[in-house]
C-alpha cells in the first residue's frame, strides 16, 4: 500500500493512556501559572502553555473518538457533557473575583453597566467574543479558555466526521495547512490593523483570544491524533532513546528561540502580531508528536507521579490560580511586605493545587451521591 494511503482505524479497541502527554499537561499549567505570577520575565510561558492545552485537547479528543463506532451529536448537550465538571467552579471563581470588581467600581475604573454586562457574559461563556479587555478580565480572566473550548466541543462532531473522511496522509496535511493558513491570515490582518492605528489590545484579542482562531490549535491537535492512529495502524519500530532525546533537545531549542522572539518582540518580515499564537505552533506540534510517540526512558521521565498528579489537578487549577494569586498578593502586601516574591509564588502555587484537590474530591463525591440518588429513585419507581 502507498505510504500516503490511510489504513483503516480499528474501532472500539482499548484506549492508550498517554503518560508523557499528561506530564506535558502539568508542565503547560505550571508555565501558565508562572506567566501570571509576576516574577521574572516569564510572560512568554502563557501563550506557549495555552497553545499546548488546546492542541493536546484536540489530539486526545480525536484519538479517543476516532476509535469509537458512534459519533457524538452536534449540539449543546455534548458541550455541556464536557464542561459540566468545570462550569460550577467557573461560577464560584467569578463570585470570588467580584470583590475586586466592586473595588474597581467604587474607584470609578469601571461602570456598573459594564460590570453587569461582564457578569452576564461570563455566566453564558460569551465574554471573549467581544473585544473589550474589561469584559474578559474584570472577572476570572483565565475562564476565557472555556469560551474557546466550548466552541471547539460544539463543532467537534462535524470535525470528527471530516477526520473520518480523510483517506490519505496527504489529505491530512492539506487540512493541517488550512488551520495554519487561518493563523497566518489573521496575523497578517492584525499587522495591517496595527499599522492603521488600531488599539494593540484589539490586535492581541484577534490573534490570541478570538475563539475561531484559537480553535485552529484544537483542530491541529485533532489532525495529529489522526496521524498518530494512522502511524499506529502500521508496523513501526521503536526509536532508540538517544534519538528521542535528540529530537526533544532540538524541540526545546525551538521553544527557547520562540520565547526569545516573543519576549524581545523580534519582528520577522515586518510582522509582530504573529507572536501571540502562530509563533508557538511549530514547537508545540513537534513536542506533542514526540511525546505521544515516546517510549522507554523518555516516556518514563515525563510520566513521573508528581507530574501525573499535577496534570489531574490542572483543569481545576487553571480556573482557580488567578484568583488565588491576587488574594495572596494582597495578604503579602498587608502582612509580609518584606517577604521575597518567590515565597508568595510558592504559597500561591501550593494553595492553588490544594484547592484544586479539594474541589476534585468534592465534585466527584457530589456526582457519586447524585448518581446514587437517581438510581435509588429509579429502583423505587420499578417496585
Amino acid at each position: 500500500m502507498n505510504s500516503f494511503t490511510a489504513n483503516p482505524i480499528k474501532m472500539d479497541k482499548p484506549i492508550r493512556w498517554f503518560g508523557a502527554l499528561q506530564g506535558l499537561r502539568a508542565i503547560a499549567f505550571l508555565a501558565i501559572f508562572l506567566s501570571h505570577s509576576g516574577i521574572g520575565p516569564f510572560g512568554c510561558f502563557g501563550p506557549w502553555g495555552v497553545s499546548l492545552f488546546l492542541m493536546m485537547s484536540g489530539f486526545l479528543m480525536s484519538y479517543r473518538y476516532l476509535q469509537k463506532s458512534n459519533t457524538p451529536t452536534f449540539g449543546f448537550s455534548f458541550v455541556w457533557s464536557k464542561l459540566k465538571k468545570l462550569y460550577p467552579l467557573h461560577i464560584i471563581m467569578m463570585i470570588a473575583k467580584l470583590p475586586f470588581a466592586f473595588v474597581y467600581l467604587f474607584r470609578g475604573w469601571v461602570s456598573l453597566a459594564l460590570l453587569l454586562v461582564a457578569i452576564c457574559l461570563n455566566v453564558t461563556l460569551l465574554q471573549i467574543w467581544i473585544p473589550n479587555e474589561s469584559l474578559y478580565t474584570l472577572l476570572n480572566g483565565p475562564s476565557w479558555f472555556m469560551c474557546v473550548i466550548a466552541l471547539a466541543y460544539l463543532f467537534f462532531p462535524i470535525f470528527l466526521s471530516a477526520l473520518r473522511n480523510i483517506d490519505s496522509v496527504l489529505s491530512a496535511f492539506k487540512m493541517l495547512m488550512i488551520f495554519i493558513i487561518v493563523h497566518v491570515f489573521f496575523s497578517l490582518v492584525s499587522t495591517y490593523l496595527l499599522k492603521a492605528g488600531f488599539n494593540p489590545e484589539y490586535i492581541k484579542w484577534l490573534t490570541y483570544y478570538f475563539p475561531p482562531v484559537r480553535c485552529c490549535d484544537f483542530g491541529i491537535g485533532g489532525i495529529l491524533g489522526w496521524l498518530y492512529l494512522h502511524r499506529a495502524s502500521r508496523e513501526s519500530s521503536h526509536h532508540e532513546s538517544w534519538f528521542q532525546i535528540s529530537c526533544l533537545l532540538f524541540c526545546f531549542l525551538l521553544i527557547a528561540a520562540s520565547m526569545y522572539v516573543y519576549t524581545y518582540r523580534v519582528t520577522i518580515l515586518g510582522l509582530d502580531s504573529f507572536r501571540f499564537s502562530l509563533l508557538f505552533l511549530p514547537s508545540t506540534m513537534l513536542l506533542i508528536w514526540l511525546l505521544s510517540t515516546a517510549t522507554g526512558v523518555v516516556e518514563k521521565a515525563w510520566s513521573i507521579k508528581p507530574l501525573q498528579w499535577v496534570a489531574e489537578m490542572s483543569p481545576y487549577a487553571f480556573l482557580i490560580h488567578d484568583v488565588v494569586i491576587r488574594y495572596i498578593w494582597i495578604v503579602f502586601q498587608m502582612c509580609f511586605s518584606d517577604a521575597p516574591r518567590l515565597i508568595g509564588f510558592l504559597v500561591s502555587l501550593l494553595l492553588t493545587l490544594f484547592l484544586s484537590y479539594l474541589w476534585r474530591k468534592l465534585s466527584t463525591n457530589l456526582q457519586f451521591d447524585l448518581g446514587a440518588i437517581a438510581i435509588d429513585r429509579v429502583d423505587r419507581g420499578n417496585k
